[in-house]
Protein backbone atom coordinates (compact mmCIF):
# COMPACT_ATOMS: atom_id res chain seq x y z
CA UNK A 1 0.00 0.00 0.00
CA UNK A 2 2.98 1.95 0.62
CA UNK A 3 4.58 1.41 -2.37
CA UNK A 4 1.47 2.31 -4.09
CA UNK A 5 0.80 5.97 -2.77
CA UNK A 6 4.25 6.49 -3.46
CA UNK A 7 3.88 5.34 -6.91
CA UNK A 8 0.89 7.58 -7.30
CA UNK A 9 2.22 10.67 -5.85
CA UNK A 10 4.99 9.94 -8.08
CA UNK A 11 3.24 10.00 -11.41
CA UNK A 12 0.68 12.83 -10.16
CA UNK A 13 4.04 14.71 -9.98
CA UNK A 14 4.92 13.90 -13.46
CA UNK A 15 2.01 15.45 -14.56
CA UNK A 16 2.37 18.43 -12.20
CA UNK A 17 -0.35 17.90 -10.23
CA UNK A 18 0.08 17.72 -6.65
CA UNK A 19 -1.68 15.03 -4.64
CA UNK A 20 -5.14 16.76 -4.10
CA UNK A 21 -5.74 17.49 -7.74
CA UNK A 22 -4.23 20.53 -8.23
CA UNK A 23 -1.55 21.31 -10.58
CA UNK A 24 1.91 22.56 -9.14
CA UNK A 25 1.95 24.75 -12.73
CA UNK A 26 -0.56 26.59 -14.43
CA UNK A 27 0.21 28.58 -17.96
CA UNK A 28 -2.46 31.12 -18.75
CA UNK A 29 -2.97 33.37 -21.97
CA UNK A 30 -3.79 36.68 -22.20
CA UNK A 31 -3.73 39.84 -24.25
CA UNK A 32 -1.43 43.90 -23.34
CA UNK A 33 -5.03 44.98 -21.37
CA UNK A 34 -3.39 47.28 -18.65
CA UNK A 35 -4.22 48.33 -15.96
CA UNK A 36 -5.51 44.40 -15.61
CA UNK A 37 -2.65 42.84 -17.44
CA UNK A 38 0.41 44.43 -18.55
CA UNK A 39 3.12 42.79 -21.06
CA UNK A 40 5.90 45.10 -20.38
CA UNK A 41 4.62 46.36 -16.76
CA UNK A 42 8.05 45.53 -14.21
CA UNK A 43 6.68 47.88 -11.74
CA UNK A 44 2.51 46.96 -12.42
CA UNK A 45 2.46 43.81 -13.87
CA UNK A 46 -1.41 44.39 -13.85
CA UNK A 47 -4.18 44.10 -11.26
CA UNK A 48 -5.55 40.26 -12.46
CA UNK A 49 -1.95 39.13 -13.05
CA UNK A 50 -0.70 40.69 -9.78
CA UNK A 51 -3.78 38.78 -7.73
CA UNK A 52 -4.15 35.54 -9.19
CA UNK A 53 -0.20 35.27 -8.78
CA UNK A 54 -0.83 35.91 -4.98
CA UNK A 55 -3.79 33.54 -4.92
CA UNK A 56 -1.57 31.04 -6.68
CA UNK A 57 1.29 31.75 -4.68
CA UNK A 58 -0.89 30.70 -1.40
CA UNK A 59 -1.29 27.09 -2.99
CA UNK A 60 2.56 26.96 -4.18
CA UNK A 61 0.81 26.93 -7.81
CA UNK A 62 3.36 28.87 -9.98
CA UNK A 63 1.68 31.00 -12.56
CA UNK A 64 3.27 32.04 -16.21
CA UNK A 65 1.69 34.51 -17.84
CA UNK A 66 2.25 34.69 -21.47
CA UNK A 67 0.66 37.45 -23.75
CA UNK A 68 -0.61 37.48 -27.27
CA UNK A 69 -3.70 39.51 -29.21
CA UNK A 70 -6.17 38.31 -28.14
CA UNK A 71 -7.88 36.35 -31.14
CA UNK A 72 -4.44 34.36 -30.80
CA UNK A 73 -4.60 33.97 -26.84
CA UNK A 74 -8.55 32.64 -27.36
CA UNK A 75 -6.71 30.20 -30.45
CA UNK A 76 -3.91 28.81 -28.14
CA UNK A 77 -6.50 28.56 -25.28
CA UNK A 78 -8.87 26.67 -27.26
CA UNK A 79 -6.94 24.28 -28.57
CA UNK A 80 -4.69 23.48 -25.36
CA UNK A 81 -1.42 25.16 -25.95
CA UNK A 82 -1.82 26.60 -23.07
CA UNK A 83 -4.01 25.64 -20.10
CA UNK A 84 -6.47 28.69 -20.13
CA UNK A 85 -7.14 32.38 -20.07
CA UNK A 86 -6.48 35.13 -17.60
CA UNK A 87 -8.79 37.11 -18.33
CA UNK A 88 -12.24 36.17 -20.73
CA UNK A 89 -16.08 36.00 -20.55
CA UNK A 90 -18.19 33.14 -21.67
CA UNK A 91 -18.90 33.88 -25.17
CA UNK A 92 -15.31 34.84 -26.12
CA UNK A 93 -14.31 30.80 -25.23
CA UNK A 94 -17.21 28.64 -24.70
CA UNK A 95 -15.37 25.58 -24.72
CA UNK A 96 -13.47 26.37 -21.44
CA UNK A 97 -14.31 25.94 -17.91
CA UNK A 98 -15.08 29.02 -16.18
CA UNK A 99 -14.91 30.66 -12.39
CA UNK A 100 -18.11 31.24 -10.97
CA UNK A 101 -16.71 33.84 -9.26
CA UNK A 102 -15.41 36.60 -11.32
CA UNK A 103 -11.86 37.70 -10.77
CA UNK A 104 -12.65 41.23 -11.18
CA UNK A 105 -15.15 43.43 -13.17
CA UNK A 106 -14.90 46.12 -15.99
CA UNK A 107 -17.13 48.41 -17.67
CA UNK A 108 -17.33 49.72 -21.39
CA UNK A 109 -17.58 52.67 -22.60
CA UNK A 110 -17.63 54.93 -25.54
CA UNK A 111 -15.36 57.53 -26.42
CA UNK A 112 -15.53 59.90 -29.54
CA UNK A 113 -14.00 63.10 -30.47
CA UNK A 114 -14.56 66.63 -29.25
CA UNK A 115 -17.10 68.21 -31.45
CA UNK A 116 -18.98 64.99 -32.51
CA UNK A 117 -22.35 65.01 -31.14
CA UNK A 118 -22.93 61.82 -30.87
CA UNK A 119 -23.80 59.55 -27.48
CA UNK A 120 -25.03 56.77 -26.52
CA UNK A 121 -27.85 56.05 -25.00
CA UNK A 122 -29.51 52.49 -25.73
CA UNK A 123 -29.43 50.01 -28.22
CA UNK A 124 -31.22 52.50 -31.12
CA UNK A 125 -28.40 55.08 -30.65
CA UNK A 126 -25.96 52.47 -31.99
CA UNK A 127 -27.70 52.52 -35.94
CA UNK A 128 -26.42 56.12 -35.79
CA UNK A 129 -22.66 55.24 -35.51
CA UNK A 130 -19.81 53.84 -37.27
CA UNK A 131 -18.10 51.44 -34.20
CA UNK A 132 -14.75 50.85 -33.56
CA UNK A 133 -14.09 47.66 -32.44
CA UNK A 134 -11.12 44.88 -31.50
CA UNK A 135 -11.65 41.68 -33.03
CA UNK A 136 -12.91 38.57 -31.01
CA UNK A 137 -13.56 41.35 -28.03
CA UNK A 138 -16.41 40.43 -26.05
CA UNK A 139 -18.18 43.44 -25.37
CA UNK A 140 -21.51 42.82 -23.69
CA UNK A 141 -25.06 43.21 -25.00
CA UNK A 142 -26.18 45.02 -27.34
CA UNK A 143 -23.12 45.81 -28.68
CA UNK A 144 -22.25 42.10 -29.45
CA UNK A 145 -25.49 41.51 -31.18
CA UNK A 146 -25.02 44.95 -32.82
CA UNK A 147 -21.79 43.83 -34.05
CA UNK A 148 -23.16 40.52 -35.53
CA UNK A 149 -26.00 42.26 -36.99
CA UNK A 150 -25.10 45.27 -38.27
CA UNK A 151 -21.03 44.61 -39.99
CA UNK A 152 -21.20 47.70 -41.99
CA UNK A 153 -21.35 50.06 -39.31
CA UNK A 154 -18.38 48.10 -37.75
CA UNK A 155 -14.59 48.82 -38.27
CA UNK A 156 -12.65 46.24 -36.80
CA UNK A 157 -8.70 46.03 -35.91
CA UNK A 158 -6.87 42.58 -35.34
CA UNK A 159 -3.78 44.43 -33.29
CA UNK A 160 -2.97 47.96 -31.93
CA UNK A 161 -5.03 47.73 -29.21
CA UNK A 162 -6.61 51.25 -27.89
CA UNK A 163 -3.70 52.95 -29.49
CA UNK A 164 -4.66 52.51 -32.72
CA UNK A 165 -8.51 52.84 -32.00
CA UNK A 166 -7.78 56.20 -30.76
CA UNK A 167 -5.56 56.76 -33.69
CA UNK A 168 -8.37 56.03 -36.56
CA UNK A 169 -10.63 57.75 -34.41
CA UNK A 170 -8.67 60.78 -34.92
CA UNK A 171 -8.45 60.21 -38.41
CA UNK A 172 -12.50 59.93 -38.67
CA UNK A 173 -12.32 56.01 -39.83
CA UNK A 174 -15.12 55.25 -37.73
CA UNK A 175 -17.17 57.65 -35.19
CA UNK A 176 -16.85 56.05 -31.81
CA UNK A 177 -14.81 53.26 -30.75
CA UNK A 178 -15.35 51.28 -27.05
CA UNK A 179 -13.15 49.93 -24.50
CA UNK A 180 -13.08 49.37 -20.99
CA UNK A 181 -12.73 52.82 -19.56
CA UNK A 182 -9.74 52.45 -17.14
CA UNK A 183 -8.19 50.31 -19.99
CA UNK A 184 -8.71 53.56 -21.97
CA UNK A 185 -7.03 55.84 -19.41
CA UNK A 186 -4.38 54.00 -19.12
CA UNK A 187 -3.53 53.47 -22.61
CA UNK A 188 -3.55 57.19 -23.62
CA UNK A 189 -2.95 58.89 -20.79
CA UNK A 190 -2.48 62.66 -21.55
CA UNK A 191 -4.29 62.14 -25.12
CA UNK A 192 -7.15 60.83 -23.20
CA UNK A 193 -8.04 64.81 -23.10
CA UNK A 194 -8.72 64.20 -26.94
CA UNK A 195 -11.40 62.19 -25.84
CA UNK A 196 -15.01 62.40 -25.04
CA UNK A 197 -16.67 59.83 -23.07
CA UNK A 198 -20.40 59.10 -24.35
CA UNK A 199 -21.90 56.77 -22.32
CA UNK A 200 -21.13 53.33 -21.33
CA UNK A 201 -22.46 49.76 -20.64
CA UNK A 202 -23.26 48.20 -17.30
CA UNK A 203 -20.33 47.04 -15.39
CA UNK A 204 -19.46 43.42 -16.07
CA UNK A 205 -17.99 40.72 -14.40
CA UNK A 206 -14.54 39.19 -16.12
CA UNK A 207 -13.49 35.48 -15.43
CA UNK A 208 -10.58 32.73 -15.65
CA UNK A 209 -11.03 29.67 -17.70
CA UNK A 210 -9.18 26.57 -18.04
CA UNK A 211 -8.78 23.92 -20.92
CA UNK A 212 -11.44 20.89 -19.82
CA UNK A 213 -8.53 18.29 -21.14
CA UNK A 214 -6.67 19.38 -18.30
CA UNK A 215 -6.99 16.83 -15.29
CA UNK A 216 -6.81 19.44 -12.70
CA UNK A 217 -9.35 21.31 -14.48
CA UNK A 218 -12.43 21.14 -12.19
CA UNK A 219 -10.75 20.43 -9.12
CA UNK A 220 -8.51 24.08 -9.81
CA UNK A 221 -12.19 25.82 -10.81
CA UNK A 222 -13.36 24.37 -7.53
CA UNK A 223 -10.46 25.71 -5.61
CA UNK A 224 -10.54 29.27 -7.09
CA UNK A 225 -14.41 29.54 -6.76
CA UNK A 226 -13.58 29.30 -2.66
CA UNK A 227 -10.73 31.45 -2.55
CA UNK A 228 -11.78 34.36 -4.67
CA UNK A 229 -14.28 35.32 -2.42
CA UNK A 230 -12.15 35.11 0.73
CA UNK A 231 -9.21 37.13 -0.68
CA UNK A 232 -11.42 40.27 -1.88
CA UNK A 233 -9.70 42.72 0.46
CA UNK A 234 -6.12 41.49 -1.30
CA UNK A 235 -7.64 42.50 -4.65
CA UNK A 236 -9.01 46.02 -3.28
CA UNK A 237 -5.25 46.86 -1.88
CA UNK A 238 -3.86 45.92 -5.52
CA UNK A 239 -6.52 47.89 -7.38
CA UNK A 240 -5.53 51.11 -5.06
CA UNK A 241 -2.22 50.52 -5.88
CA UNK A 242 -2.60 51.32 -9.24
CA UNK A 243 -5.62 54.60 -9.30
Amino acid sequence: MLRFSALLLSYLISLDVWSDGLPSKVTLATTDWCPYACENGDNFPGITHEYISRVFKDRNIELTIQFFPWTRAIQLAQSGKVDGLLTAVKSEAPNLIFTSVPTDTYQMCFFTRWGNPWEYTNSDSLKSAKLGIIQNYGYGEPVDQHVQSSPDRIYTITGGGIPRLYKMLMSKRFDAFIDDSKVVRWALKSSVKDLKQVGCLENNPFYLAIHPDRPWAKPLVTWLDKQLPATRDRLRAIQQSYY
